[in-house]
């Protein structure tokens, strides 16, 4: 037992790789030992007393990447079960996967992180991987930059949804003319024995609501624009992605209109933005497109779009809903149509012109 032992606590043991399961006292304590000091075939520090810095133990890999040692466990405690893992472990997924982050790593006072793609832990003796630590935005940036690749702004929303990322930095729409087709297929003839949500009459459209801040009449200057200037510049433009019939997205105009006469700015996060465009001079832009569908069709249309974009980047409330074969489609295959159809929608709105709408073009405006 080394000085800083205390009653009951159990010795340190050395496991030291090809001794199967043969610990080994230690001649020294923790600090005082060879194998610990960094030796060519350094064992693992499973043990100790419990006074112990558990940060003291940790040792260089001999291949850059670092060792987690478990903590000590208190006198009289239950040894782990054979293929059980700890808190934090190798054997818990990372805390968000869709976040494309992993829980940070435990290393030693002093040593360095390393840019090995593998982070080891043991547990029970063995040495499992653990996912990497994530690079930041700039970080990545330019490490794909380094390898040969344009990846364009990284940003949260970028890192969410790859499907739009990739559609960001090059311009052009994934081929999903197949997945729009059968989409529109099945509600072209609907199975008319089902209950559709809202009928099937064909007068749903979709509509996208733009800042033209953002825009800044496109239209005009697309051709001065590469295909991912022109496609980037419009995603950044759409703040509102609706389904509707007949003046729908005046709807929401109207909304914001009592707002505007009493010089308000309360409302939901569509009417505030509204509201912000009117009082920077400008209008609003209403983009509609996929006409004559019906409502089920245009929900789906919506749901997909919605889902492409990402709620961060707009002011809708709730994701959409999705109807007949794309409601079991996975997500991704969702998300590819969404922005093959925001390609579309984005042609449409080129050759029609940027057209803003005011308070004295809506109905009772002034």
């Amino acid at each position: 037992p080394g000085a800083g032992s205390s009653p009951g606590s159990s010795p340190t043991v050395l496991l030291i790789p090809g001794d199967h399961g043969h610990p080994q006292n230690s001649p020294s304590g923790a600090r005082g030992s060879p194998l610990a000091a960094g030796s060519p075939n350094p064992g693992v520090l499973v043990g100790g007393s419990g006074r112990q810095d558990p940060s003291s133990l940790g040792t260089p890999h001999p291949h850059g990447s670092s060792i987690h040692l478990p903590a000590p466990r208190p006198p009289g405690s239950p040894a782990a079960e054979p293929g059980s893992s700890a808190p934090g472990s190798a054997g818990e997924p990372p805390e968000d996967e869709e976040q494309g982050w992993a829980p940070p790593e435990r290393r030693s006072p002093g040593t360095e992180a390393t840019a090995s793609p593998v982070a080891a832990t043991v547990q029970d003796g063995r040495v499992s991987p653990v996912p990497p630590q994530p690079l930041s935005d700039e970080a990545l940036r330019r490490r794909l930059l380094e390898l040969g690749d344009n990846p364009g702004p990284i940003t949260e929303l970028t890192r969410r949804l790859p499907e739009l990322a990739a559609a960001l930095r090059t311009g052009h729409a994934p081929d999903c003319a197949r997945d729009e087709l059968e989409l529109v297929q099945q509600f072209d003839r609907p199975d008319r024995s089902r209950q559709w949500r809202e009928g099937l009459v064909k007068s749903s459209f979709n509509y996208l609501l733009l800042d033209p801040r953002a825009t800044q009449n496109l239209p005009l200057r697309s051709q001065s624009l590469s295909p991912a200037e022109r496609f980037r510049t419009f995603v950044e433009g759409i703040f509102y992605v609706g389904k509707g019939t007949r003046a729908r997205p005046y709807c929401h105009l109207t909304e914001a209109l009592s707002q505007h006469r009493a010089g308000t700015q309360r409302g939901c996060p569509k009417v505030r933005r509204i509201l912000e465009i009117w009082a920077s001079g400008q209008g609003v832009i209403s983009v509609h497109c996929f006409q004559n569908s019906v409502p089920a069709e245009a929900y789906t249309r919506e749901g997909c779009l919605v889902e492409a974009l990402g709620l961060q980047t707009l002011t809708n409330q709730r994701m959409g809903k999705c109807y007949g074969a794309v409601a079991s489609w996975p997500g991704e295959r969702r998300r590819r149509l969404g922005v093959h159809m925001l390609l579309r929608a984005m042609s449409i709105f080129l050759a029609e012109g940027e057209r803003q709408l005011r308070p004295v073009d809506i109905q009772g405006g002034r």
